[in-house]
């Protein structure tokens, strides 16, 4: 068992609970995710970074896990109950907008999404979609070019020119 020390900004506060799930990546082992809960706060903020202090309890079998290693951890926080959620790769982010495309008969629809909560893995919409839709995560960024080539006057998507 060991401690991972983290911080969150004091927005968050009252999101974060004793008990919580946290996901931490390693710099040392990109693709593996550990997983740990919460298991205690500092009793005070950081003035400077208005940061609040806490530690996450994580089982380290592997002994992967080593005292000064950098992590990136991840909470979910916001979201009530059940939520519309896609795949991080699937969205699209560009020029102020987030969308993605949308598989429906044998083509595919740009849909502008509005975003809530995110994780590391996980992304809430809560506008743009809904339940059944199937959005495209691989060949995404083809599909987005060809977009792009059909609004210049291009073939369309699915389509094609003559």
């Amino acid at each position: 068992m060991v401690f991972v020390e983290g911080e969150a900004f004091e927005e968050s506060l009252r999101e974060l609970k004793i008990g919580q799930t946290v996901r931490i990546r390693l710099a040392s082992y990109p693709d593996e995710v550990f997983a740990g809960k919460i298991s205690r706060f500092s009793p005070t903020i950081d003035a400077q970074k208005r940061t609040l202090r806490f530690w996450v309890e994580v089982v380290n079998p592997s002994g992967k896990l080593k005292p000064n290693l950098f992590s990136e951890m991840n909470i979910v926080v916001g979201g009530q109950g059940e939520v519309l959620a896609i795949p991080q790769e699937a969205l699209i982010s560009t020029e102020g907008e987030s969308f993605v495309f949308v598989e429906e008969k044998g083509s595919f629809r740009r849909a502008d999404v509005v975003l809530g909560a995110r994780d590391d893995r996980f992304v809430e919409v809560k506008k743009g979609l809904v339940p059944g839709d199937q959005v495209v995560t691989d060949g995404k960024q083809q599909l987005y070019t060809q977009s792009v080539i059909a609004r210049q006057g291009g073939a369309a998507l699915g389509g094609h020119t003559h």
